[in-house]
């Protein structure tokens, strides 16, 4: 009998955490931007504040734009993206800051992937860095894309306890005509 009593206590107890925690929205879901909703030829930048990001690109003055909505990269080659838009990053940089969908104020993310490629033979080092809201690097990787379609992805395991604020991602070459482009995006906010 006293057994029956505390299970019944403990479940009136987590039953009501549970809808509150569930009734809140799920922030949580996963956000994926493909891109193909642009218009090719504009700069990536306030268009997804409704889905919890907004982004921001600087560009070297010999490179393409970073953060242009392209269909062509650098020689025309996919990167085993979703076809058929991406988005430059060029020589400069291309940075996306973590935002409430409903306010537009700074929020941060648990996890993120990217697919990124520069579509020609050239060497080329693409690098992420994820900052907390503090701007202290929390993650940092740099990859070399010899073989197109290199995905990177932060986990909430690779950051915890700490939460992404913002992600910038950036070229590293040898080669001033060479960059690389980005696409499937996808990101959990907090």
């Amino acid at each position: 009998m006293i057994r029956t009593v505390s299970r019944l206590a403990l479940s009136a107890v987590l039953l009501p955490l549970t809808l509150a925690a569930s009734a809140g929205g799920d922030i949580s879901k996963v956000v994926t931007l493909d891109f193909d909703d642009l218009t090719v030829g504009n700069l990536l930048r306030d268009q997804y504040v409704s889905q919890g990001v907004r982004f921001s690109g600087t560009s070297e003055p010999t490179s393409n734009e970073a953060g242009l909505v392209s269909t062509e990269g650098y020689s025309g080659l996919f990167l085993g993206n979703s076809e058929p838009n991406f988005v430059n990053v060029g020589l400069g940089s291309v940075t996306a800051k973590f935002v409430n969908p409903a306010t537009g104020q700074p929020a941060t993310a648990s996890r993120a992937r990217v697919r990124m490629g520069d579509g020609d033979p050239n060497p080329q080092i693409a690098c992420v860095n994820a900052f907390d809201p503090d701007g202290n690097t929390i993650f940092f990787v740099c990859v070399h894309l010899i073989e197109e379609g290199t995905t990177v992805t932060i986990r909430r395991k690779d950051i915890a306890p700490a939460r992404m604020a913002e992600i910038r991602f950036y070229a590293i070459s040898a080669f001033p005509d060479t960059g690389f482009n980005m696409d499937d995006f996808s990101f959990s906010l907090h």
